[in-house]
């Protein structure tokens, strides 16, 4: 399969170890709570791990954004599509740009 984010880049998704998704909080101020939920790849020969994104969002050697949604709803949703797609076996799954 391919998944081509929402970038337009083209990812082999057999040269992904892993997918996850991270919540970052991008409040202006502390009386102000705001997140986006993001879509990461790892690639297989990349040595990041989610302990490095979570402590160092620059930490993106091997990594790939797929995907950045303004709600966790959209986020499950879009993960329970390319789910659905790696079921199926589509050849191309195109991530979804956010709603809002």
């Amino acid at each position: 399969m391919t998944i081509i984010t929402q970038e337009e880049d083209f990812v082999n998704y057999n040269a992904i170890k892993r997918i996850s998704s991270f919540t970052v909080d991008i409040s202006e101020s502390e009386d102000e709570e705001k997140n986006v939920y993001i879509l990461l790849a790892f690639e297989n020969n990349s040595s990041v791990t989610t302990d490095d994104i979570e402590e160092n969002a620059n930490a993106i050697d091997g990594v790939i954004h797929l995907g950045v949604y303004g709600n966790r709803e959209e986020l499950d949703s879009v993960i329970s599509s390319l789910t659905e797609a790696l079921k199926r076996n589509e050849p191309v799954f195109v991530m979804p740009q956010p709603t809002k």
